[in-house]
């Protein structure tokens, strides 16, 4: 593989794919640096995402029955796609030691890596109950019209 050339498109793909920081497609990185730099095309964003890939400075997450999608986090580790959103999250925290896998021994491959995509449900956000207490609405409530401001010239 030929060392590619550092560009203002190549430098502008990688600042998206940091500042979106939420393992976006190459489809979303084009719009993020679309709306930045009009002149790019769809077809550069993705030459360079591959190439970042490839040069092993971004990590390409295959993701089955959806878009690859890309993380600025370089070095291994988990991910997990929720089920219900899709969108696709760190595990940092979890240890590769916790994973046995046996492969089998085989003639016809040369094994040099694996990734894994964990799937779950993201539990849903519970709202706790919030209570006010007569005190409080006497003292806070407000039955006004004007927000609890009025505006005099020699007041402001």
């Amino acid at each position: 593989m030929q060392p590619s050339r550092n560009t203002i498109q190549k430098k502008l793909v990688h600042e998206a794919l940091l500042r979106l920081n939420n393992h976006p497609t190459a489809e979303e990185i084009f719009a993020e640096v679309g709306s930045v730099y009009t002149q790019i095309s769809r077809g550069t964003v993705y030459r360079i995402l591959n190439q970042l890939a490839e040069q092993a400075a971004i990590l390409r997450i295959q993701v089955p029955n959806g878009a690859d999608r890309f993380d600025a986090t370089a070095f291994p580790h988990y991910h997990i796609r929720c089920n219900r959103c899709g969108r696709v999250y760190d595990m940092r925290e979890f240890s590769s030691e916790n994973i046995c896998i046996q492969v089998p021994d085989t003639e016809e491959y040369k094994i040099t890596g694996y990734m894994i995509l964990f799937e779950g449900n993201e539990y849903p956000i519970i709202m706790p109950n919030i209570y006010s207490t007569e005190k409080f609405e006497k003292e806070f409530t407000y039955s006004g019209s004007d927000l609890g401001a009025t505006y005099t010239p020699e007041n402001s």
